[in-house]
C-alpha cells in the first residue's frame, strides 16, 4: 500500500501552519470526483496512521481542527470519503481511528467537540458529553436535595 509522507511529515511543522496546509489539501481533494478522493486519501490515511500513538493523536487533534475550518459540506464529503477509503484497510488501522478521534475529541473544546459531532456524529456518539472547564457553569435555583438516605438529617 502506497503512503504519502509529505502529509504525515505535517506532524513536524508547527500546528497552525498544519492546520492551514490540511484545510487548503481538503479544500482541492473535495473537489474531485468521489473515486478520486478516495485515491488521493488513501496514501495520506496509510501515511497518517503509521505514526505512533501520540504522533497519531497530535495529527489527528489537528486534522479535525483542520476540518472544523472548512466549509460543513466540504467537511462532511471528506469525512464520508475517510469511511469509503476506511472500508477497505485493516480492520486494525480503523479501530485506531476510532481511539483517535475519540482520545482527540475528549481534549477538545466544547464547541469543536459540538462542530465535530455535525460532521461525524458516528465517531463521536461514544464520547461522553461532560461540562468542561470552557463550558460556563450551570446555575441552580433549587436548593440541593439531601440525598435519599439522610431522610434523618435535619435540613
Amino acid at each position: 500500500m502506497s503512503t504519502d509522507t509529505s502529509w504525515s511529515e505535517l506532524i513536524d511543522i508547527d500546528q497552525e501552519a498544519a492546520r492551514s496546509k490540511m484545510a487548503d489539501r481538503f479544500r482541492t481533494i473535495v473537489k474531485l470526483p468521489a473515486a478520486q478522493q478516495d485515491e488521493q486519501l488513501i496514501p495520506m490515511v496509510t501515511s497518517e496512521y503509521s505514526l505512533d500513538g501520540p504522533r497519531l493523536l497530535a495529527f489527528t487533534t489537528t486534522r479535525l481542527r483542520s476540518w472544523i475550518d472548512l466549509d460543513a459540506d466540504d467537511a462532511k464529503v471528506i469525512a464520508s470519503s475517510y469511511d469509503r477509503v476506511f472500508q477497505h484497510l485493516p480492520g486494525e488501522m480503523a479501530m485506531r481511528r476510532v481511539l483517535a478521534v475519540q482520545t482527540a475529541a475528549r481534549e477538545m473544546k466544547a464547541d469543536e467537540v459540538a462542530h465535530l459531532r455535525s460532521i461525524i456524529p458516528s465517531m463521536l456518539d461514544a464520547v461522553p458529553v461532560t461540562r468542561r472547564l470552557d463550558a460556563p457553569p450551570v446555575a441552580s435555583s433549587e436548593k440541593a436535595k439531601k440525598p435519599f438516605w439522610k431522610f434523618w438529617a435535619k435540613d
